[in-house]
């Protein structure tokens, strides 16, 4: 389960590092104060990482999620077999971790972004699920990807109810790729 997570966690790098946002700058554009957590190197990219996981009444559960997502952070960033050199120019900080219910009302999805995810001006969000059945949190799913479209902040979700409804267009969109790629070269 780890490595899923820290391969989302590079492209959630990666993706933000083609992104010219100033670490400390919000959405709004307003200067945000520094805090003690950022780095002192005011070229120091920071990178606010959000995760919005599915609410559970069990302690043991989402403490596990919580560990999976901070422990594959700080491999990423401060184990010794760190195969990326980008610590340099960016900081991670210690992940935003919001849990939300399988089915939110719009009311929650706006909350959990509005008072949580943009005042602690995250880079980009983990958008998990845990509901298998089609439908079921499909609405909400999309409300809070148009959101986050509409705000500008990249989300990696992954929803199981969304599984191989596109499968087609998925196969060539990569034949597409492979054909570009083999005309590049």
């Amino acid at each position: 389960m780890a490595w899923p997570l820290k391969s989302l966690l590079i492209a959630v790098i990666l993706i933000t590092s083609f992104k010219s946002l100033n670490g400390r700058t919000s959405t709004w554009g307003k200067k945000l104060p520094i805090t003690t957590t950022e780095p002192e190197d005011p070229d120091m990219q920071v990178i606010r990482f959000g995760a919005i996981l599915p609410h559970t009444s069990l302690i043991t559960v989402s403490r596990s999620h919580n560990k999976k997502i901070t422990d594959s952070l700080d491999t990423l960033t401060k184990g010794r077999n760190a195969k990326f050199n980008f610590t340099k120019y960016k900081k991670s900080l210690k992940p935003l971790i919001v849990p939300l219910p399988l089915d939110p009302s719009p009311t929650v999805v706006l909350n959990a972004l509005c008072n949580q995810m943009l005042p602690a001006n995250v880079t980009a969000i983990l958008y998990l699920t845990n509901a298998e059945v089609y439908g079921s949190n499909a609405a909400s799913a999309q409300y809070l990807l148009q959101l986050t479209g509409y705000l500008g902040i990249p989300v990696i979700a992954w929803n199981a109810d969304n599984i191989g409804l596109e499968k087609v267009g998925i196969f060539v969109f990569v034949i597409a790729c492979i054909i570009k790629c083999a005309m590049a070269k």
